[in-house]
């Protein structure tokens, strides 16, 4: 780490999955390096009986999306820097520089209306809720998978797709935060006393859901990717075209095909397609994923 600037650690992951986070910044902070957490899905951390935010952990910067999990409007996000962060000065130049000179009173608002939400919480009701909840979903027949931040739920269904189970929760206007290959992630609300939450309504919509087995529950592992006879050439703005994946082998991928989730770039911009990067948006496909970059069958390529 000897040239290192920053250490940039996400913590939560998407899927409410935490981990040890003072021993990775004390790792960081043992050769000089500071530390910046993504906690954008971890607001509401620190709250009783909810993981410790990494402000505790000695983090240097750490960044919460307030709108995520507290009663924020969308875009409201905070930039904590601990008193003893190192480049204070060149981040807030850096705000300066890029922060508008007009900003938003709505915005800055709804901020200081979620933290008085959160100093005043009382997580009470929300865990008494919450088991009332699993419990009706396993008495649906779903299995729950509870992470380390109580404020997900990972639901599955034996022989249902994430995305199907998804279809049948929104065909009952249950609305997910997103499906994968096997699974639905579910973000509770903070409840509370007085709140407008229709929790009645949505146990009787999940008594209503109908589950159903699907023809093939056998699954094919995820074909390999080999990119050893690929080639990469950086590439800045250029004359592109859309063609269907399959006849795509050859030429030179003008945007990022990038799955959700997780939403990390799988193929990327200026990547010459192979067999096997066809193979696997074939596979993208066949399984229903959202893919940005994918449209209707067809991908971005540079216009040779």
């Amino acid at each position: 780490m000897e040239h290192t600037k920053l250490g940039v650690v996400t913590y939560p992951n998407y899927y409410g999955e935490t981990f040890d986070i003072g021993r990775v910044i004390e790792q960081f902070h043992q050769s000089n390096v500071p530390v910046l957490v993504d906690e954008a899905h971890g607001a509401h951390f620190d709250l009783s009986g909810f993981p410790k935010s990494s402000m505790q952990a000695g983090a240097d910067y750490v960044v919460q999306s307030y709108h995520k999990t507290l009663p924020s409007l969308t875009m409201s996000s905070v930039l904590w820097i601990h008193k003893d962060a190192p480049y204070r000065e060149w981040i807030e130049y850096g705000l300066q520089v890029f922060q508008s000179s007009s900003p938003s009173y709505l915005l800055m608002e709804s901020l200081e209306a979620a933290q008085t939400f959160y100093e005043s919480y009382d997580s009470t009701l929300f865990f008494e809720k919450r088991k009332q909840l699993i419990v009706a979903l396993e008495n649906k027949g779903l299995t729950v998978i509870t992470p380390q931040d109580p404020l997900k739920l990972l639901i599955q269904y034996e022989g249902m797709s994430g995305s199907s189970l998804q279809a049948e929760m929104e065909a009952q206007a249950i609305d997910v935060e997103l499906s994968d290959e096997d699974a639905v992630l579910w973000i509770l609300p903070l409840w509370h006393e007085q709140d407008r939450f229709p929790f009645e309504p949505l146990l009787e919509r999940i008594e209503r859901m109908t589950l159903t087995t699907e023809a093939s529950t056998v699954r094919d592992s995820q074909p390999q990717l080999f990119t050893k006879s690929s080639a990469y050439q950086a590439m800045g703005m250029h004359p592109s075209r859309p063609i269907p994946y399959q006849q795509a082998e050859g030429c030179t991928l003008a945007r990022h095909l990038t799955p959700y989730p997780p939403g990390i770039p799988s193929l990327l911009k200026g990547e010459i397609v192979t067999a096997d990067m066809i193979k696997l948006i074939e596979y993208w496909q066949s399984r229903g994923f959202h893919v940005e970059g994918l449209t209707e069958g067809k991908i971005t390529v540079k216009d040779e």
